[in-house]
């Protein structure tokens, strides 16, 4: 195994150094080991202050735009952060759930008591992530023997998205990216094949990325297993192939063992072996051909007695099943929805950086041209990782963050390119330097415009969950006419329990049967023409008295 250095920032290989056990030229490798080690010993202690300062400078817009941010809020987040105050409270029994993994809940835990609002302490936790995702991101690229200034350049290419990904969005898709980054940059190491601890650290994280998104089990064993059967077969020597095998081993008993154990929890409850429901109700959703949650037009009791909706675990929905091999139909249905999926992962990529398409096609292309050749396994394992990992969701539903670490991949291959037209003389430095600033113009840019679009998202709903909070003292159960996300935000912010939405479809006798059925005790009416003045809401109190534009608030417990 080759000695390696690791630098803040960088990787160091000591290529050079080889101890032999020949007495004759024992004394020449000493020498030269030791010429080597002194010129490492003074760029050890040497730091890297423009990485010192990309990273002070993420801190500090973090710190600065967080102001424009903290009221943005997601379904997802809402979940999240409920799970997580379950976990603070030691309501474990309600926390434990089959939909959503625990490992961004757990992390929050500690960072919850921090300020009096939660969505102030997720961000805290997301720009933690951020940070690490950064230098994550960096240790692969090292894999692909970037410059210097190329990973500058990555780096602050990188930074609107991952700004995004932690003040824009309440979501574990950061923490996945960190947790990818850090598993490929094992990898794609050529030292794989000679480091038998690679396996075990390749285990914790495939367990990591499980705990993180239910997506990172069938991806870390189809993976894993492919990649070490490609080093088995790369392998010169045969010690190599036994330091592959020992890694594969090792790696898939300590990702079963963690993994296990939650998979152990989630079943004991539900009395059923699971990993996770997500898969099944997300493609139960794709055969209605809806993502949303929206589609529940019907009035659902929450997961749970503190649950805000049904969306804490959103498996409890009746959305039913479905197989797309059941008839022809259904099949060519299937086939329509993944096509979409296809094409909207091309306009995703695209909308990451003009020239990512572009970079995707060559590569694969370039690819093509090479069998055995050790110079083309970072760009071959790149082909392959992203075939992997995005087929999972092509297959079922894709959105631009599921896919954050292919697009990252990518991103660096393109850095990568650049640099290899340096080193084959093509473009001088000056050439060099210019086309990396355009490329990473062409990745900052549109993140930088999606960061500042979302910007004050959230503050109207905020604003006016206050207003109902202070004037009317609305508190326990709650359902609502239309705009199940708005609702749920509210219910989030004023501590509602919210049962969803009747739609427009139900009759007045049908209304005032499902109200009452469960229970509800405010019913809110958003839009004005469903509203039947004849009706049996005209005999209760509606409390707002037209203070509030487009919204009427009916008492369900007091008719007149």
């Amino acid at each position: 195994m080759r000695p390696k250095q690791f630098v803040f920032g960088r990787t160091i290989y000591f290529d050079s150094i080889y101890m032999t056990n020949s007495t004759n030229d024992h004394q020449s490798d000493t020498s030269t080991a030791d010429s080597m080690l002194g010129r490492i010993k003074k760029s050890v202690y040497k730091p890297d202050y423009l990485l010192l300062f990309i990273l002070l400078a993420y801190f500090c817009l973090g710190y600065l735009l967080m102001p424009y941010y903290k009221y943005d809020l997601t379904a997802d987040g809402v979940s999240y952060i409920s799970i997580a105050q379950k976990y603070l409270n030691g309501n474990y029994s309600e926390a434990v759930n089959t939909y959503w993994s625990p490992l961004f809940s757990w992390l929050l835990v500690p960072f919850l008591p921090l300020s009096e609002s939660p969505l102030i302490s997720v961000r805290l936790l997301s720009l933690a992530i951020g940070f690490i995702t950064l230098l994550s991101i960096r240790r692969l690229a090292s894999r692909f023997s970037l410059s210097a200034l190329a990973k500058h350049g990555l780096t602050i290419g990188l930074l609107p998205v991952i700004l995004y990904g932690s003040l824009a969005m309440i979501t574990p898709d950061l923490l996945m990216l960190c947790i990818l980054a850090l598993y490929l940059s094992v990898m794609f190491d050529m030292d794989y094949r000679r480091d038998k601890s690679k396996g075990r650290v390749c285990g914790v994280l495939g367990a990591l990325a499980y705990l993180t998104k239910s997506y990172g089990f069938p991806f870390f064993i189809v993976h894993f297993i492919v990649f070490n059967v490609i080093h088995y077969y790369q392998g010169t020597a045969t010690s190599e192939k036994q330091v592959v095998l020992k890694n594969l081993a090792s790696g898939l008993i300590i990702f079963l063992l963690i993994s296990g154990s939650w998979i152990f929890v989630i079943s004991s409850k539900y009395n059923h072996f699971t990993i996770s429901t997500s898969g099944s109700y997300n493609l139960a959703l794709m055969a209605r051909d809806s993502s949303l949650p929206e589609l529940h037009l019907q009035l659902i009791d929450p997961a749970n007695s503190n649950a805000t909706s049904v969306w804490e675990e959103p498996s409890r929905a009746p959305v039913g099943t479905w197989n797309p091999l059941a008839s022809m139909s259904a099949f060519k249905f299937y086939a329509k929805r993944v096509l979409t999926n296809i094409r909207r992962t091309y306009f995703y990529a695209m909308a990451n950086s003009l020239f990512l398409n572009s970079i995707i096609l060559f590569t694969v292309l370039f690819c093509l041209q090479f069998k055995r050749s050790r110079k083309a396994d970072p760009l071959l394992f790149c082909v392959v990782t992203a075939i992997i990992y995005s087929s999972g969701y092509i297959l079922i539903f894709v959105m631009p963050r599921y896919l954050w670490i292919v697009f990252t991949l990518f991103t660096i291959v393109g850095y990568y390119y650049i640099d290899l037209l340096n080193r084959k003389g093509v473009l001088g430095k000056t050439s060099t330097t210019a086309m990396l600033f355009v490329f990473c113009l062409s990745c900052f840019i549109p993140q930088a415009y999606r960061l500042t679009k979302f910007r004050k998202a959230g503050q109207d709903v905020f604003v006016l969950s206050e207003k109902i909070d202070s004037n009317y003292g609305i508190s326990g159960k709650v359902a609502s006419d239309y705009f199940w996300k708005k609702m749920l935000y509210l219910a989030f912010h004023n501590n509602y329990t919210y049962f969803g939405r009747t739609g427009s479809y139900l009759s007045d006798d049908k209304l005032q049967q499902t109200l009452r059925a469960h229970n509800i005790d405010y019913y809110f009416v958003w839009v004005d023409s469903l509203y039947n003045p004849a009706g049996f809401l005209s005999k209760q109190k509606e409390i707002t008295g037209g203070e509030i534009k487009d919204l009427r608030i009916f008492d369900m417990k007091y008719p007149r």
